[in-house]
Parts: C-alpha cells; structure tokens; sequence
C-alpha cells in the first residue's frame, strides 16, 4: 500500500499523496515529485536540518501543520496548484526567510506563518481575499508587506506583534485602503507608511551616517526605484565642553571670570 522514494520519503503506492517526509535523511532541500496532489499534515513537521522546500503546481492540498516546527527552513516556493495555505502550514518556522506563492493562492489559513520571526519581507498574491485570524503574528522582523486591493478586511490579528512593520504596499487606492475593515489588534498598521497604488516591495540599499552633537545616526534605505526613506537609531551625542586654556573674559568686581 506504500512507496517511497531515494530519500527515505514515504508515500502511498501511486505516489499521489506525501504522508511523512524522512527527516533524517540529511538532506537540506527538497522537490516534491510531480505525481503528488496531496501533503499530509504534518508530513514535514520538525524536520530538523531541511532548509529549502518546492511546492510544484501539480500539489493542490497540503493540510495543516505540513512543517510544523521546520526551524531551519529558509525558502519556500508554492506552485499555481494551491489555493489555499493551511491553518498553522507553517508555525514557528522560525528561520523562514521567503516565501513565494503561487497566483492561484487565495486564502491563507489561521496562524499560518505565526513566529516566522526571519520574515522580513513578504508579497500577498493578488488573488488573495482571505487573511485568516493571526496569520503573521509574531512575525517579529516583519518590516514590509504588499496587500493586494482583493483583501477588504483584515481579520483579528493578522499582523499582532510585528513591531518592526514600518511599508505596507498596498495595490489599490488611498480610499479603497480607507474603506477596508481593519479589526482590532493590527495597531502595527496605524503607524506603518502606507504607499498606494503600489506594484511592488522596495528593495533597499543602506547609508548610515554616524550621530552628531545634536543629531541622531540614522540609515538612509533607496529603492531601486528612486524613493527613499530615513530611520533614526539610538540618541544624538551630546555637546562635550572642551578646555580651549584661554581666558574669554577677566573677573570683574560683581562678575567671575
């Protein structure tokens, strides 16, 4: 009733569903074989040293908790045959650093990339309209996100405590974004500068330029596209008083010198 592949990874016979991946194999990528449809849940969880994963567009369902826990995973691709990422697909991925989706992407599930704490940046498909409860919680280095103007509401949570989001990218006019539901717990997106009309996440190089007596340092971040943006760090110096070893003014009857 069951099959496997070169890597330990086991399957049933026709290889159409993945039911556990062998994670001591050692390998740190992997591709799932075309002739899957299904990935069970769990089917990855904990795989301790896999790092680089290929949903292929043949797969239309991976269930939840597929990699719970995969803590040095890095990279995922998901071809055009999901449309839906599962409920906790990938909690506390902890080292997830991008993850691109396929077009056909359009509900992502509740807590999905909860504790992702290396997502830095991340793009929402355009066929996205569902962002379920507390999808990017604790996304704690969160600090760019392109919504699609698909998305009307944006559900309990979804970007709860992700204290460093500063760029929303949002692909739909200044009313349109007025006119979606933001419920509570996404205060991030209260402060954060939103750019309409948007077409993509700027990809930033960095200045710093050091603090002075009165100024704070601060890193100067440019798009490849010409728009810029400055973030101070830390306090400005400080005046210090230097001992020049001149007298400016001699004492006086009622004035010290």
């Amino acid at each position: 009733y069951y099959s496997n592949d070169q890597y330990g990874v086991l399957f049933n016979k026709d290889k159409t569903r993945l039911i556990k991946y062998a994670g001591g194999n050692g390998e740190t990528s992997y591709t799932i074989p075309d002739t899957v449809l299904y990935v069970n849940g769990y089917a990855f969880a904990n795989s301790p040293k896999l790092k680089n994963v290929t949903i292929p567009d043949n797969v239309t369902n991976v269930y939840s908790y597929a990699f719970l826990e995969c803590r040095k995973l890095e990279s995922v691709t998901i071809g055009n045959g999901l449309t839906e990422v599962a409920d906790y697909t990938f909690y506390n991925c902890t080292s997830l650093k991008n993850v691109v989706f396929g077009n056909s992407v359009t509900s992502i599930g509740y807590q999905a990339f909860y504790g992702c704490n290396d997502l830095e940046n991340v793009v929402i498909p355009e066929n996205v309209t569902t962002l379920k409860e507390r999808v990017f919680e604790d996304c704690s280095n969160l600090e760019a996100v392109l919504i699609p103007k698909s998305i009307t509401t944006i559900s309990w949570g979804v970007f709860d405590e992700c204290t460093d989001l500063v760029e929303v990218y949002y692909t739909g006019t200044e009313e349109q974004w007025a006119a979606m539901t933001i419920e509570n717990y996404n205060d991030c997106l209260k402060t954060a500068k939103i750019h309409y009309n948007a077409d993509h996440i700027h990809t930033y190089t960095s200045v710093y330029t050091a603090a002075t007596c009165t100024k704070k340092a601060y890193y100067t971040y440019t798009c490849e596209c010409g728009f810029s943006y400055i973030k101070e760090i830390g306090e400005a110096n400080g005046h210090t008083p230097v001992d020049s070893g001149t007298v400016t003014r001699e004492p006086t009857c009622s004035l010290e010198g």
